[in-house]
């Protein structure tokens, strides 16, 4: 297995490596309308339609930086959990998605929102996630009422008597109270802030804000929640540390996030006194101190490649350092990007590209507005590619890649594009055999991707034997050989079963296995039916007679 780290530097350029070997870029053949009566693939070629819908990414941890395994993760109607290490794919979003949800236990953990801005037929990654345990720091009688602390700073609830319900009316008896508070100048705080640093004032204008802290609050009796009844409301209280309370504004506005659109509203204004900020809530849902800010710094940019290359649908975080915001931005088919910061403090800008990290940049506190980067944020992506050589001539075999997230079938008739998604072009397509065929690639994506190689002149896998195929994988600087004449025939042997191979000329040779930054590759070596390629049928109309 290779773990690939978040930023990855470039060995070189594998298309320029493909045409100083030679392999120049040919026109695609043309097809006819005529569907191959005993070709396996039956269907549409791509399998999907990738101009509807994107992929989100993205990795969550806990508030301590440990993984956060199996994780619920949403996104309008399609949901998926997260893996044990907290990485998750979710595919096919379509674009009229607003925002994406992390939560885990609805009680006992916080959840995270975030902005969506879904690119068509491409993926967009989220690694600043992060979950807050919500622990039991007390309990309160519905009947009297009382008050609870989660701490020695002053963060608590107070809650009158006979305020409380549940499913079955009024609340009398003893509950717990789960609540947990980040503060602005936590480490982690951006990563378990649960929305946008932006909300709806009363007066429906929407504005920056730079947050002092969020509070979470929750109820439970017999593993079950419990809520305010309408027309009740309790009071709610964040304490600062002493440091942070020094600097903060005496008086600052209040904020509730609304679950169904991720997003927060005014609800109040708190006074600072003896360091603690409290409100009024009518409803049990995050609560964030934040002032407006009257003036943030306009910064744009563009991101690269390693090479220089304008990078499209690029996801761009700006981050204060020690204070001020969080924003983010994805780069436009120039590249270019622009987002806001607070100029009163440093900020970190870094693109991601996928689950890829770049290098960080950062601005200097008081640096004059607007800002326009000199140097691009530059993103190193992954350079790989696939060679698939043949020794006998005016023989023609095919390359065929199953991308991972099932929308696309790259082969002869849909070479793919280095230039949009999916970021992997077929270079060539050779029937002769005086070439060879090769894949270039610039992204992973999640999931398995498989290759394959199909022998369009003989149809027949006891033929292909004798053709001396060869296929070399390089990635970065590591590189793996598959030999045709390796596979066994006429008997395929998968784990300890033997079963009669295919023989229509199907020659399934590696998997590529892509979680998070691992990248994994696998030997299949089979002669298998054609019909299991990439978990999908597929329609391919013949190529034109020689």
């Amino acid at each position: 297995m290779i773990r690939f780290p978040r930023s990855l530097a470039s060995s070189r350029s594998l298309v320029a490596l493909a045409l100083a070997a030679g392999l120049t870029t040919l026109t695609a053949c043309m097809v006819t309308d005529d569907v191959e009566p005993d070709h396996p693939f039956k269907g549409e070629p791509g399998g999907g339609d990738p101009s509807t819908a994107g992929t989100l990414t993205g990795s969550v941890s806990t508030a301590t930086g440990g993984a956060a395994g199996f994780v619920t993760v949403r996104a309008g109607e399609r949901s998926t959990f997260a893996d044990g290490q907290g990485d998750f794919t979710l595919r096919d979003v379509p674009e009229d998605v607003a925002f994406l949800r992390v939560s885990d236990d609805p009680l006992r953990n916080s959840v995270v929102y975030r902005p969506v801005d879904i690119i068509l037929g491409a993926s967009v990654h989220y690694p600043d996630l992060a979950l807050l345990d919500l622990p039991i720091v007390g309990t309160v009688n519905g009947a009297d009422g009382g008050e609870v602390f989660a701490g020695p700073d002053g963060t608590g609830v107070v809650f009158a008597g006979g305020t409380l319900e549940n499913a079955s009316g009024p609340f009398t008896g003893v509950c717990g109270v789960l609540m947990g508070a980040s503060l602005a100048s936590d480490d982690l705080f951006f990563a378990t802030f649960p929305g946008p640093m932006a909300g709806t004032t009363d007066d429906g204008d929407v504005v920056t804000f730079e947050p002092q802290g969020v509070l979470w609050l929750n109820l439970i009796f017999a593993n079950q929640g419990l809520w305010l009844a309408e027309g009740s409301t309790a009071t709610v209280r964040l304490g600062l540390p002493d440091g942070q309370a020094a600097t903060a504004p005496e008086t600052i506005l209040a904020w509730q996030l609304v679950d169904s659109t991720g997003t927060w509203e005014q609800i109040g204004e708190s006074v600072l006194t003896d360091g603690v900020y409290d409100v009024e809530v009518a409803r049990l849902a995050p609560v964030c101190w934040a002032e407006p800010i009257d003036q943030v710094c306009e910064v744009t940019g563009t991101v690269t490649d390693q090479d220089g290359n304008p990078l499209a649908s690029a996801r761009v975080i700006g981050r204060g350092l020690g204070g001020g915001i969080q924003t983010d931005a994805v780069s436009d088919e120039t590249g270019a990007f622009t987002l806001a910061v607070v100029n009163d403090v440093a900020s970190e800008l870094r693109g991601y590209v996928g689950n890829i990290a770049g290098t960080p940049d950062t601005l200097a506190a008081g640096t004059p507005c607007p800002v326009t980067l000199d140097t691009p944020l530059a993103v190193a992506l992954p350079d790989w590619s696939i060679t698939l050589t043949w020794t006998e001539a005016d023989t023609d075999l095919d390359a065929h890649l199953h991308v991972a997230d099932g929308s696309w079938h790259l082969f002869y008739i849909e070479p793919g594009s280095l230039d949009g998604a999916p970021f992997t072009r077929l270079e060539n397509d050779d029937r002769t055999g005086t070439v060879g065929e090769t894949i270039v690639g610039q992204r992973w994506y999640d999931g398995t991707t498989e290759f394959w190689v199909h022998d369009y002149e003989h149809r027949d896998s006891e033929q292909t034997l004798e053709t001396g195929a060869m296929v070399e994988l390089a990635i970065e600087d590591s590189s793996w050989t598959f030999d045709v004449r390796d596979v066994p025939f006429p008997l395929a042997i998968d784990e300890g079963d033997t079963t009669v191979a295919d023989s229509t000329g199907w020659w399934h040779v590696f998997d590529i296995e892509v979680s998070g930054r691992d990248v994994e590759v696998i030997a299949v070596q089979r002669f298998e039916d054609g019909t299991t390629a990439g978990r999908a049928k597929h329609r391919i109309v013949g190529k034109p007679a020689r």
